[in-house]
């Protein structure tokens, strides 16, 4: 998506230079609001299923670029414009722990009884969007997400079973108002919905005996409300 947003920007660009016409915004946001989401490991061999629900809030901060499409003379197109926003830094989504406790007709439980510790990171959140401005000042929004987590699975034999790296898709919608000056400079305060994709990854590790693990972790979708206010300016 990365590469086909910068393919996009730089098309209209190109326009926007024929014309002589910029129409080209950039400023940066603070985003805070709250997600929830879920989770499950389970079992394939026996059924068995533990699953966790949680709130937490999500806090960002972000550039973003836009290009209105000004420079073409159609009725309500011209009141569109195709943007781009980028989270500048890493975010700690948290951690989880479980304890295993000992099985003692199992000597493979004997050996794997212990603590267990996931922990996560977003590396990377971009969103490709569209605004329609209904007026001067009040305009309705929407795009895709891609976001990128780093994963850490510490378990007590010191194994990491679970892949590392995610990538999920996702979608927002909202509105906002824009406050501008004469001198270009704006303002933007927004209302947003955010929804993240879930994702199934398996256990990569074996038993005692050399078995292939029957565990698997699901995260379900995650999703929210935020608030986001911008500064920015035009060209």
């Amino acid at each position: 998506m990365k590469k086909i947003t910068l393919i996009i920007l730089m098309s209209l660009f190109s326009f926007s230079i024929v014309s002589a016409e910029i129409g080209v915004k950039v400023g940066v946001s603070a985003q805070i609001g709250e997600m929830s989401s879920g989770g499950s490991e389970t079992n394939s061999g026996t059924a068995a299923k533990e699953s966790i629900k949680d709130e937490g809030i999500l806090a960002t901060g972000s550039f973003f670029i836009e290009k209105d499409l000004k420079f073409i003379p159609l009725p309500f197109i011209n009141r569109f414009s195709i943007g781009y926003d980028n989270v500048m830094h890493d975010l700690n989504l948290g951690s989880s722990s479980n304890v295993r406790q000992k099985n003692a007709s199992s000597l493979d439980d004997l050996k794997k009884a212990g603590a267990n510790r996931l922990q996560a990171k977003l590396t990377g959140m971009s969103t490709l969007y569209g605004t329609f401005n209904i007026t001067d000042w009040l305009y309705v929004k929407a795009g895709e997400i891609e976001v990128d987590i780093k994963t850490k699975y510490k378990s007590n034999s010191g194994n990491s079973l679970y892949p590392t790296d995610h990538s999920l898709d996702g979608s927002m919608y909202g509105a906002g108002i824009h406050l501008a000056k004469e001198n270009g400079f704006f303002l933007r305060a927004e209302i947003n919905e955010i929804e993240i994709d879930g994702k199934t990854v398996k256990n990569s590790g074996t038993d005692a005996a050399g078995v292939a693990s029957l565990f698997s972790v699901t995260l379900d979708e995650t999703s929210g409300t935020t608030s986001r206010i911008s500064i920015g300016k035009s060209f």
